[in-house]
């Protein structure tokens, strides 16, 4: 996939977020648009996902992957 791609795979994602901010695709969302982010190279928007991500669903599965991502942006 071509880094354009996932500038706009991140804002699909991030969309879920505001559109159905209630929804169990949020943990999913928020980490797949924080590693969409690693993968263009810019670890502060990643790590800002992920640490969303981590505070608003601390007991989700994508937390636990959430958290390893976060302390390696740093």
């Amino acid at each position: 996939m071509a880094k354009g791609e996932y500038a706009e795979a991140a804002l699909n994602y991030l969309s879920i977020t505001r559109k159905w901010p209630e929804s169990e695709l949020l943990p999913p969302a928020l980490y797949k648009a924080g590693h969409c982010y690693e993968i263009m190279e810019q670890p502060e928007m990643a790590k800002q996902y992920f640490d969303r991500l981590i505070a608003e669903h601390p007991e989700s599965a994508e937390a636990e992957l959430a958290k390893q991502r976060s302390t390696e942006a740093e």
